[in-house]
């Protein structure tokens, strides 16, 4: 944290600038996502070798089948949804821009780790396409969460529900 003071000591001529505490926040909103993200992706492909290991089937076979592909990648979607939940449910206000902000980045990072694949797939660009789409549902979901627990709150508050 120290050196970013510095860094931004240097750029506003001298003047402490810290950044405001809702962006702070959203930043946080949007990492605590992607690490949701990147730990149920981690801990259901874990699941998946074990299964694979268990079976004694050939990976390498495997991988290449267009169910096997399939199935993994709605878990990977199923996580990035739930991470875009987890952004929005952290982020509180701006959900859906939230949620389109932790898309991207998952999206950069998905990027990044399979940059080593040397051909660009179907599965590959079906993936690229859907990480962004997902990760606003999961944000969508926590907004209508919200807007239920709000309406449900009134009612009751009104004695409209028992």
């Amino acid at each position: 944290m120290f050196h970013l003071e510095i860094i931004i000591k240097q750029y506003s001529g001298g003047a402490a600038i810290y950044p405001k505490k809702e962006v702070i926040m959203k930043l946080k909103a949007i990492i605590m996502g992607v690490i949701t993200d990147i730990s149920l992706t981690i801990f259901f492909s874990i699941i998946i070798a074990v299964m694979i290991m268990a079976n004694k089937a050939d990976y390498h076979v495997l991988e290449q089948s267009i169910p096997f592909l399939i199935i993994n990648m709605f878990i990977g979607l199923l996580c990035t949804s739930i991470g875009g939940y987890v952004t929005a449910h952290l982020a509180k206000e701006l959900i859906i821009k939230n949620a389109f902000y932790f898309g991207i980045a998952s999206l950069l990072i998905s990027i990044l780790l399979n940059s080593s694949s040397a051909i660009l797939t179907w599965y590959s660009i079906l993936g690229i396409i859907l990480t962004i789409p997902f990760a606003l549902l999961g944000g969508y979901l926590e907004k209508r969460t919200k807007e239920s627990s709000k309406n449900h709150d009134y009612g009751e508050r009104n004695g409209n529900l028992k």
